[in-house]
């Protein structure tokens, strides 16, 4: 069963974070911390807080493990925080910061726009019955193997390498970046500016050979295809995680602040935007850089006059001067452009906001992929 977060409307106060299955149907009530980022895994756990009570020593909220059934597996310590409220994997592991120093009065500082914690930090990968499994600055993990940083002065910084759930390092720290695929037992890494993919042994899938400027020069790896920049073309290209070069993919435009950047993979589909003059164009490629959407002339389906974006359950946003809906994977409309904002869809609901009222208030609701109201959160 797949659960959905549903948190109140910014005018009330005596409700917070529940969940809804598909049908609407209210399955945990709405009394944990009104965390709109909580997420049940795959395994049914879900991070969570309490909304009245706090840690004593550091004024932060206790965190908690529930499953389904709304059972709270685990109570974290006042002094414990679970980072990033990653959810146990399907070892029952997750990272835990053991805060020790609060000499200070606030051991917390605000640093441009984020909170550090400057005191003493231990971490931990925990388990399910609150024990430490082995002591190591964790982050992201699957199937046993998890995100290992550099750490320094306490703090998680600097490089990252990979570790097992015994605790096992498997390769040092030494990336830059890592981005774990969605689809697929891969991560895509950048080690000394240059781009691959390597599996969870630590083995290189694709050499880690290929030069990248910044983050907008390498794509998500989903659907057993990755984008990324080819200098030697000048260009973007999609391959497979075989090796297998499947196409040449033009530069997508985000913004004025990035222009040139690879596209995304959804449902094996990539987003092309392009900056024609003062115009914004749209379209579809799939991974072998084909357009599946053709135009009444048998051409090319562009979007010019309006936006569409990435696909998810075979569903994209669309947005015209009406407001926003979903096209399917013909470039069709399949829920009518109605609504004053669009989410992606997901495990078959997606979360939208009827009126332009409704998105200030926070009042929203969950419909279905035939456009039907499911549930609403007032």
């Amino acid at each position: 069963m797949h659960l959905f977060p549903i948190t109140p409307p910014k005018d009330v106060r005596n409700k917070g974070l529940g969940f809804v299955d598909a049908t609407g149907r209210m399955v945990i009530p709405q009394d944990y911390g009104p965390w709109p980022y909580s997420q049940f895994s795959p395994d049914g756990y879900c991070v969570v807080f309490s909304r009245r009570t706090y840690g004593a020593a550091y004024d932060i909220p206790a965190h908690m493990i529930i499953d389904q059934s709304n059972r709270v597996v685990l109570k974290i310590p006042q002094d414990h925080q679970i980072h990033n409220y990653q959810n146990p994997d399907s070892h029952g592991i997750f990272p835990v910061d053991h805060l020790l120093d609060n000499s200070r009065g606030s051991a917390w500082e605000l640093e441009g726009r984020e909170f550090y914690y400057r005191g003493r930090t231990r971490h931990y990968a925990m388990n399910l019955s609150g024990e430490i499994v082995f002591e190591a600055p964790i982050g992201t993990g699957r199937d046993g193997v998890y995100r290992l940083y550099e750490s320094k002065d306490g703090l998680r910084s600097g490089l990252m390498g990979l570790i097992d759930r015994r605790g096992d390092v498997i390769l040092r720290p030494q990336f830059s970046d890592m981005r774990w695929a969605a689809t697929d037992p891969v991560i895509g890494v950048v080690r000394g500016g240059k781009f691959g993919v390597i599996d969870y042994n630590g083995d290189e899938v694709i050499p880690i050979v290929h030069p990248v400027g910044d983050s907008n020069q390498y794509g998500q790896i989903r659907d057993g295809a990755v984008t990324f920049y080819d200098a030697a073309l000048e260009s973007c290209v999609c391959m497979s995680l075989d090796g297998t070069r499947l196409a040449r993919i033009p530069w997508t435009y985000w913004s004025p602040y990035s222009p040139r950047a690879c596209p995304t993979i959804s449902d094996g589909l990539m987003l092309i935007r392009e900056l024609r003059g003062a115009k914004e164009v749209m379209y579809y490629l799939d991974t072998n850089g084909v357009c599946p959407m053709t135009d009444d002339q048998g051409g090319r389906r562009e979007f010019s006059e309006v936006r569409v974006g990435y696909f998810s359950d075979g569903l994209a946003t669309y947005q015209d001067a009406s407001g926003m809906g979903y096209i399917d994977t013909t470039g069709q409309i399949a829920i009518a452009p109605t609504f004053a904002s669009a989410g992606p869809f997901g495990q078959g609901l997606a979360q939208v906001f009827e009126g332009p009222e409704d998105r200030t208030a926070g009042r929203y609701a969950y419909i279905d992929t035939a456009g039907q109201v499911v549930v609403r959160n007032h």
